[in-house]
């Protein structure tokens, strides 16, 4: 279901669209793997796909007519209906978003972390390759999160 709202995204730039609660919980997983967020929207939709919150009184008014929205263009674009058990009659998220952008804050990898070492000079010595965030497996926290989020949805349906 993340992976079809992101679509949904990349294909309506134009339009404000709306995340479930459960879509927005895994998104904002995926966005705190920032590199990797990126790197997977450069792939998957050749630009970089926007979050942004809701945060006058007119943007957070506008939610429910935009998760009705949401919810007309899935049904469009899949052929379908949004799966109650992930898109609710409402939802929580207060995530506004438009889509997408060719500027992506993330086109070159960020200068690795440093540490001073006791007793050095030398106060810019770079860590170790392997304990940088690039040994970790791609988009790992998103994948590790899905099955937990799919049986909290499953167990909420009962």
């Amino acid at each position: 279901e993340y992976l079809r709202f992101l679509q949904l995204l990349a294909e309506s730039p134009r339009q404000e669209l709306i995340a479930s609660s459960d879509v927005d919980l895994v998104w904002h997983e995926h966005l705190m793997d920032t590199e990797n967020y990126a790197a997977d929207c450069r792939r998957l939709f050749g630009r970089y796909l926007h979050h942004r919150r809701a945060r006058t009184p007119e943007e957070l008014s506008a939610i429910p007519a935009s998760y009705t929205r949401t919810k007309r263009v899935y049904a469009e674009r899949f052929g379908t209906r949004p799966p109650s058990r992930f898109w609710g009659q409402t939802t929580t998220a207060a995530s506004m978003c438009g889509g997408g952008s060719s500027v992506d804050p993330y086109t070159s990898p960020a200068p690795g972390p440093s540490v001073s070492q006791q007793g050095s000079n030398n106060t810019n010595t770079q860590l170790p390759a392997s304990s940088t965030a690039a040994a970790a497996p791609r988009s790992l926290t998103l994948w590790a999160l899905l099955p937990a989020l799919a049986m909290a949805a499953v167990a909420r349906a009962h």
